[in-house]
This record gives structure tokens, C-alpha cells and sequence, in this order.
């Protein structure tokens, strides 16, 4: 981090946010992949992503942007979320990964000549057959669907909790009182292989969770302002405010009565040099 804060290190969730899905259209004026969905005031588009464009990163909350001009404030809180299962530990493909990528930086620093592995992460549904698990694609829909909206709504309820601590976090940070202060909630989606909607027995469309009925339910019971929304597969932005909450429901997916097409393992391959 660039400039000291109250807080602990920020983890730069914001940082990487912005460079997966804003610099490279941002930098060039180009906005073809980023879109709102009910917006009641179209010109909020541009200055909602002009402020996280600018924001700082943070901790309590992830990164905030205070515009002097209009004494208001952006506040800026990052969360992920997968469609494995998850416990009190966390999410079966964060764990995974992360013992996947310490086996390699172990090999790595303990090989005498140049390294190579294609090593396999777990996210899915398996069926054991001895001492081997098999993987198949298309299985599992409605249980991928289910980890998928609890994770969302668990993630979002508890960072929704906090709203009012960060916000104090953030007067003590600028010394002042803002005239406005605008929740932002950005929020990604990093199943590997991206989240789809299963059609018939292959893949279909990818899951845009903004345009469900299960996350305007919990975001029109929250406070927050604006949501932006990223799938790691793709590098659109779609963000919303809370004019989405005023339409009709109807027009909305129901998660409930869809099954996912996710991938249940994927492989990561590693290749490193040994500099002499």
C-alpha cells in the first residue's frame, strides 16, 4: 500500500478489482463492457465508475474515494464467492487452491533443475471409485445452484453488517464530515471456469447474478447504494443501484428453478525456469 491509513495493510481487493475489469477499457475511453441495469439517473453511471476509478485502497472498508468537490464520500467493499461448498473454514475451492499453490512453491524452491507440474483443483462433485475420484461434467446442477446462493447471500449479509464501521473508519481517515456518503458494493463471482446455466445437458448461458431474483431480494433489505458485478471468465462490469428493487420481480431469474453447468475440476499448469 502507497500512503499510510488507520487500519491494517490493505489486501489491494479493489486494486486487482480494477485492473480485471477497468483499466484496460477505462485507459482507452472505452466502456462497451461495462453496463447498468435500472439506473433512474443514467449520468450517475460515469460518476460511480470515475470514483472507483480514483478510490484508495483500504481496510474497513476495502478502498474509499473522498471527492472534495462535493464533500461525498464512496465507499468501496470487495467480496468473492464460488459455487463449491463451503464451511466454517472457508470455500472447498479457496482452500484447494491454496494447497495446490503451496505444494508448488515448495517443489519449486526445492528442485535442482527447472520445474514443470499440471496439478488438478477441486471445486466440484466427484464419485469415488476406489482410490481414485471421477469427475463428471453436467452432474450436480441444483447443488452448484445452492452453494452459489448461499455463499452470495452469506458474503453479502455479513460485509452488509459492518456498513456502519466502515464508514466511521473512513470520517477518521479524511478528518471531516461528508455531506453524502454512497455505499458501493463490488462483488465477484471466481468459480474457475465461470458459473453457466445448464441447457439440456451441455452448458448455456453464464450466470449474471444482478439479473436474479435472489440478489435483488437481499440487496433491496440492504442499505447499500450501488452493486458492481464481475465474473472472473469474462471482463465485463455490470453495475446497478437501488432503482433495480422497484421493478418487477417477475422479470428476474429465479435460481430456484435452474441447474448450473460448472466445471468440477480444472488443471493449473506451472512452468518455472531455474535461473543459474
Amino acid at each position: 500500500m502507497s500512503e499510510k491509513t488507520t487500519g491494517k495493510q490493505s489486501k489491494n481487493e479493489i486494486e486487482i478489482f480494477k485492473k480485471n475489469y477497468l483499466d484496460k477499457n477505462l485507459n482507452s475511453n472505452n466502456t462497451k463492457n461495462h453496463y447498468a441495469i435500472s439506473y433512474n439517473q443514467p449520468n450517475s453511471f460515469d460518476n460511480i465508475l470515475n470514483a472507483l476509478k480514483q478510490c484508495k485502497n483500504f481496510e474497513r472498508p476495502d478502498g474509499y474515494f473522498f471527492d472534495e468537490e462535493t464533500a461525498t464520500l464512496y465507499i468501496f467493499e470487495h467480496f468473492a464467492f464460488d459455487c463449491s461448498e463451503t464451511n466454517r473454514n472457508g470455500s472447498k475451492l479457496r482452500k484447494n487452491i491454496s494447497k495446490v499453490n503451496n505444494e508448488i512453491e515448495s517443489e519449486i524452491k526445492n528442485s535442482a533443475h527447472s520445474y514443470n507440474s499440471t496439478k488438478a483443483i477441486v471445486q466440484g462433485y466427484g464419485v469415488k471409485d476406489g482410490n481414485s475420484t471421477i469427475f463428471y461434467m453436467g452432474k450436480d446442477g441444483d447443488k452448484y445452484r445452492n452453494n452459489y446462493i448461499k455463499n452470495f447471500k452469506n458474503q453479502f449479509e455479513k460485509h452488509s453488517a459492518k456498513i456502519q464501521d466502515y464508514i466511521n473508519h473512513c470520517k477518521q481517515e479524511i478528518s471531516t464530515t461528508p455531506n453524502k456518503i454512497i455505499t458501493i458494493f463490488v462483488i465477484e463471482d471466481v468459480t474457475m471456469g465461470g458459473t453457466y446455466y445448464k441447457h439440456l445437458n451441455g452448458m448455456g448461458e453464464p450466470v449474471i447474478l444482478l439479473t436474479t431474483k435472489q440478489f435483488i431480494e437481499v440487496f433491496a433489505n440492504s442499505k447499500i447504494d450501488y452493486v458492481f458485478f464481475g465474473m472472473l471468465q469474462y471482463s465485463d462490469l455490470i453495475i446497478c443501484d437501488r432503482s433495480i428493487t422497484n421493478d418487477n420481480l417477475s422479470k428476474y431469474i429465479d435460481l430456484y428453478n435452474k441447474e448450473f453447468f460448472v466445471f468440477p475440476m480444472m488443471s493449473q499448469i506451472t512452468v518455472a525456469k531455474k535461473l543459474t
